[in-house]
């Protein structure tokens, strides 16, 4: 009996503990946000913060901002929007068919960026003729439609994702 007794006891104790070790801690932070009504004015609240990691000690590269009065020199044609499908800088080499006439750019959304920063992000489509796959090149099949941009069409007309037939280019 007294061996019943005991491992009942233990067992009990041991659920007990268990129990207790495993309930959840409970802290109240409202404390910190309150003002004491005794004392008229708040202590400030100040943190310091020291970072000492191995990032703090690398100079940061800068870049000058784009200024869209200054005239830049290069090889790009004006009348031209030079696009990649990387994130890089877009060439403006001669061999270079990525580009868009700037009349041919109907993205009403990308216009207020271009001539703000210089750049412009998002899924673009051009409104052309061309195969695209097996069966449009076995069919026949040439209609203009809405396909992925490819160099060497910088005349068709391109718009992009974000305010797509918004202006009203009369392309549905």
């Amino acid at each position: 009996m007294n061996m019943v007794i005991r491992n009942t006891t233990g067992t009990v104790l041991g659920l007990l503990l268990a129990l207790t070790v495993g309930a959840p801690a409970i802290a109240d932070d409202t404390e910190l946000l309150l003002v004491d009504p005794n004392n008229q004015v708040p202590k400030p609240n100040i943190l310091l913060i020291v970072d000492s990691s191995g990032s703090m000690g690398t100079p940061e590269d800068t870049k000058e901002p784009f200024d869209t009065l200054a005239a830049y020199a290069g090889a790009c044609d004006p009348t031209m929007l030079y696009w990649t499908e990387y994130d890089a800088v877009p060439s403006c080499a001669v061999t270079n068919t990525q580009m868009i006439a700037k009349t041919s750019f109907v993205c009403d959304a990308a216009a207020k960026q271009l001539a703000g920063i210089g750049i412009y992000s998002n899924k673009m489509a051009q409104y052309r003729k061309g195969s695209s796959g097996f069966f449009s090149i076995f069919l026949g099949i040439d209609e203009p439609r809405w396909q992925m941009l490819k160099g060497g069409y910088s005349s068709e007309i391109v718009e992009c994702e974000k305010d797509r037939g918004k202006h009203g280019d009369g392309i549905n």
